[in-house]
């Protein structure tokens, strides 16, 4: 095939966006799309291959998988080691651990499925994922895998009725996208990381190189052409504005995207500026540069050096260590050996399995920076499992991830008891978090409790099939039935939450929604206090009291979220004071040195130590 410079082109223009997103540019928030215009060009590339192989009879299963093992894995090799390396020396035992185990999966490209069965591209906890970039190497493996598969029963139509093999494909294509709406709303997770919802992004590829081969465009003027290829160009690079993560994603939306890429591989335009040579030379190393950008920016946040000075230092990083992994590696047919891949693999494999038992060896150890004290420290949560599980789930009235509402024990959690006041505690893990405290404390008061992860409680709920049933079912049954005999609805979540798109919340939904809870509450005449948002931390706060220790520094101000205080100001705007309790940044003591303990145990939820002290803030407000 003709060497093609906008491909080069879209290929920059792709792992830029996604840099320049994960770095937390402006003007980048819709970047993660790049990965988008990736599956497009992978389609397009492969189908380009396949079909020209099995129209003249000389496609080779074996030679095809060769080339893309030697084109995709020594590369990604050579990046799971530095992280197998670096977690030895830079983070804790949980961490080497949690880093193993990515390195194994990445390996065999399965980290996607991982990923999907345990957490969301857009959480906060993904976000201290080094290798959740991986996802989409391994929807790309499969792709290779499954794709010849799928087109080689069809060789024979191909070749004597393309009409037909056009339908199938076409059929095949809109299938995957349908699939991909029908389930993206509820399992957006699934949606997002698997291989049947993405395929049709590669398809649609695929279908702009068939296309190109079987129509004729010469009936369309080469001014209207380059009209349309220049729009398409502008609308990829505008997703980069007006894109951000707070839209479902795969979803309709996806098609801004994915639909300009098609068009402009289809129409073949190779204007005069996509011939820039810098431009194709980040083209050329996209590969390795999407590789290494999310690793070494895992390790700069990980030390706080978020700001503009280390962000640029950053993005030069990444280009250098790209350039050698390119030149290394990539372009180095010395290691494109196929035994010597499979050897590494193993190899690597084997080592990442090792660290994953043994995370806290002699040889971690001894490589590690930190003291034996600070590693334990550091890794407070994970010495904690017993104490999480008394302080959010002491009765059994706390839907988590895991549960789902038939394991909610609606007779225990939800009792009235006529001889007290009955105050309702309703929300997700940040009013859980609270339970064990609340029940301590408020001895003279019936504690009923509604608790469940992944939702908002409020009137008409979105989140989680469960966790939203119960909200709905505490509003719209146990509420109307009970509300006289309901003092007081104490209401915690984490507000921040709204930014996951799959909940489908802006700020306006979020303050609308908030005050008709309010307001329906209040007609019922139950007093409602709403707690605000609690601080949040780019990484758990055990490991900031950690970094704190080695390096006799107070660096809390480096790992801030801004927009958790952003939003506790936006709520202070509109809730009235009495109703409002606000919890950001108190006086409270953040780390007891004698007991060795921190106020939170990751990056947004109390210890009971931490819940202890916010309750006290709570109790003048109950009981005045």
């Amino acid at each position: 095939m003709k060497f093609r410079f906008d491909i080069g082109f879209l290929r920059a223009l792709s792992v830029i966006s996604v840099l320049l997103y994960h770095f937390k540019v402006p003007f980048f928030s819709g970047g993660f799309a790049g990965v988008d215009i990736f599956f497009v060009i992978s389609g397009f590339l492969m189908t380009k291959i396949i079909i020209s192989g099995l129209s003249n009879n000389s496609f080779n299963f074996k030679e095809f998988y060769l080339k893309r093992a030697k084109r995709i894995i020594p590369a990604l090799l050579f990046l799971l080691v530095f992280v197998l390396l670096i977690s030895c020396i830079l983070f804790l035992s949980s961490d080497i651990r949690l880093n193993s185990k990515y390195v194994f999966l990445s390996g065999f490209f399965i980290s996607n499925i991982y990923f999907f069965l345990y957490s969301g591209y857009f959480d906060p906890s993904s976000h201290t994922n080094i290798l959740l970039h991986t996802w989409s190497l391994s929807v790309e493996w499969q792709f290779y895998i499954l794709y010849p598969l799928l087109l080689w029963p069809l060789r024979k139509l191909y070749k004597t009725n393309k009409t037909k093999f056009m339908v199938f494909f076409v059929v095949f294509t809109l299938f995957s996208f349908v699939l991909m709406l029908f389930i993206t709303k509820d399992y957006n997770s699934f949606s997002f990381y698997m291989f049947p919802t993405r395929a049709w992004e590669m398809t649609l590829g695929g279908l702009a190189s068939l296309l190109s081969n079987e129509i004729s465009l010469s009936k369309i003027s080469l001014k209207v052409k380059k009209g349309i290829v220049l729009l398409c160009y502008i609308v990829l690079i505008l997703c980069n504005i007006f894109i951000n993560d707070s839209f479902l994603w795969p979803s309709n939306f996806t098609l801004i995207v994915v639909f300009p890429v098609f068009v402009i591989l289809l129409l073949k335009i190779e204007f005069p500026f996509l011939k820039n040579k810098i431009l194709q030379f980040v083209g050329n190393i996209s590969y390795s540069l999407y590789l290494w950008h999310w690793p070494l920016y895992l390790i700069f946040k990980y030390f706080g050096f978020t700001n503009t000075y280390s962000i640029i230092l950053l993005i030069v990083l990444s280009f250098v260590l790209a350039i050698t992994s390119y030149y290394l590696i990539e372009t180095n047919k010395k290691v494109h050996n196929i035994k010597y891949i499979c050897i590494s693999l193993i190899s690597i494999s084997l080592m990442s399995v090792i660290f994953f038992f043994k995370p806290s060896n002699k040889l971690t150890q001894s490589m590690s920076i930190y003291s034996k004290d600070v590693l334990e420290l550091g890794d407070y949560k994970v010495s904690n499992p017993k104490e999480w599980e008394n302080q959010f789930n002491p009765c059994n009235c706390f839907i988590t991830q895991s549960l789902k509402f038939s394991d909610y024990d609606i007779e225990k959690c939800l009792k009235i008891d006529a001889n007290k006041k009955n105050i309702l505690l309703i929300g997700d893990s940040h009013a859980a978090q609270l339970s064990a405290s609340i029940r301590e404390k408020l001895v003279n008061y019936n504690i009923l409790e509604a608790s469940a992860s992944y939702t908002f409680p409020l009137l008409n709920s979105r989140g989680k099939k469960d966790s939203k049933y119960l909200m709905n079912l505490v509003f719209n049954e146990f509420i109307e039935k009970n509300y006289e005999k309901i003092d007081i609805v104490l209401i915690s979540t984490h507000w921040l939450m709204y930014r996951n798109g799959q909940l489908e919340y802006k700020k306006q939904d979020l303050k609308e929604n908030l005050l008709k809870t309010i307001k329906y509450l209040q007609n019922k005449n139950i007093k409602v206090y709403v707690l605000g948002q609690t601080e949040t931390y780019t990484i758990p706060y055990p490991k900031i009291v950690m970094l704190n220790l080695t390096f006799d520094k107070k660096m809390d101000s480096r790992y801030v979220d801004k927009e958790a205080e952003e939003l506790n100001q936006y709520f202070k705007s509109f809730i009235p004071k009495n109703n409002y309790i606000d919890i950001y940044n108190k006086t409270i003591m953040k780390y007891d040195s004698l007991t060795r303990t921190p106020y939170m145990f990751d990056d947004n939820h109390f210890t009971r130590f931490g819940a202890d002290q916010v309750l006290e803030i709570i109790e003048k407000r109950v009981n005045k």
